[in-house]
């Protein structure tokens, strides 16, 4: 995954207020490369900018609350200058952070270093000089336990598995439970949130009393009941008592979707076009559902759709595929727009309409 770099800070927009400290960028008064303790916490700086996100660290602005007071130029030679930083933090930091860049800017009788920080993967940077792990959270630096450690940098390989599995293991048990309706396609959907691999993180709970709501494909709401490993929400219809519907949360957080009918055949007429105004929407809800719960980006989603040549006319529509998905993928949220509209071309591509 590849997370956007933010604007660059240039001098006017700096002067002019237009850029202001927060996750991906840092003002820094002056830096103190010449002792260790100074050394040490530039090296903090850089560590949790580099687990975050792609930033900047900008040398020589002074702030207040996050926003430029004045200039501290600083007053020695450039190059030099430049060197020692970069030096500093390729000798400092574990893995080195090889794609680091420096710029500049002249200002009075000296200049403002920009150090650039673009997205090095998910991988864990560590302080070599303390052993410590940070992570920029707003504008400032968090310390990680071992447990957020291997959570937040868990391989996407890792992820890309595990989400894998989750939807392999879930489709086989709502078989053996003869759980869905399957005279019609059907819409499966994993979601690995990064959350799954903190073990000290407390289980979904349904609640007391008022128990938590759960969005249906469909429409409505239903509540989550106690399943193997975790809870699911049901949209029951009288077709046997099977279900259209099924969202699982697992104790260890991965959630998984199936949709019996996500389109069907309408007097002749696929309704792919419905079901691509309404996944959005549905995803947002899901979203809206993760939000409450507190979980954090980013999420592994694994999307497809399966069955097509149950459906009669549907199958007509698919004549080449029975399935169509696409890669497992993480993003920051699981409506990424991004990905929901490639999954929406997939399945066009896939028919006879594409």
């Amino acid at each position: 995954m590849a997370r956007d770099n933010p604007i660059p800070p240039t001098r006017g927009a700096i002067e002019a207020g237009e850029v202001v400290e927060n996750g991906s960028l840092d003002f820094k008064q002056r830096i103190d490369l010449s002792t260790d303790k100074g050394k040490a916490k530039f090296i903090d700086d850089v560590v949790a900018m580099l687990n975050a996100r792609a930033g900047y660290l900008v040398i020589g602005v002074a702030e207040e609350r996050g926003r430029f007071r004045h200039f501290e130029p600083i007053r020695e030679d450039r190059d030099a200058f430049e060197r020692r930083l970069l030096s500093t933090v390729q000798d400092n930091v574990e893995p080195r952070p090889l794609r680091a860049e420096m710029t500049s800017f002249a200002i009075d009788n000296g200049f403002v270093a920009i150090l650039h920080l673009p997205w090095h993967g998910r991988r864990a940077f560590q302080n070599r000089i303390t052993g410590g792990f940070l992570m920029r959270t707003g504008a400032k630096n968090t310390p990680l336990t071992r447990d957020e450690v291997r959570a937040l940098f868990t391989p996407e390989e890792t992820f890309a598995r595990d989400v894998a599995d989750l939807v392999m293991r879930e489709d086989a048990r709502c078989h053996e439970r003869d759980l869905m309706q399957d005279d019609g396609p059907s819409f499966h959907l994993g979601i690995i949130p990064e959350e799954r691999y903190e073990r000290d993180r407390e289980p979904f709970d349904r609640g007391q009393g008022m128990l938590k709501g759960a969005p249906l494909f469909h429409g409505g709401r239903s509540v989550f009941n106690g399943c193997q490993d975790g809870h699911e929400a049901l949209e029951v219809t009288f077709d046997r008592g099977r279900s259209i519907t099924r969202l699982f949360i697992g104790n260890d957080w991965s959630i998984y979707l199936q949709v019996a009918h996500p389109f069907h055949d309408d007097h002749g007429r696929v309704t792919i076009h419905e079901f691509g105004e309404a996944m959005p929407k549905y995803m947002r809800a899901l979203a809206d559902l993760v939000d409450r719960e507190g979980l954090n980006g980013p999420f592994c989603l694994s999307l497809g759709v399966a069955n097509l040549h149950r459906g009669g006319k549907v199958g007509w529509v698919f004549p080449h595929a029975d399935a169509l998905s696409v890669r497992p993928t993480l993003v920051e949220r699981i409506d990424d727009p991004g990905l929901l509209g490639r999954f929406q071309r997939a399945i066009r591509d896939g028919s006879r309409y594409g």
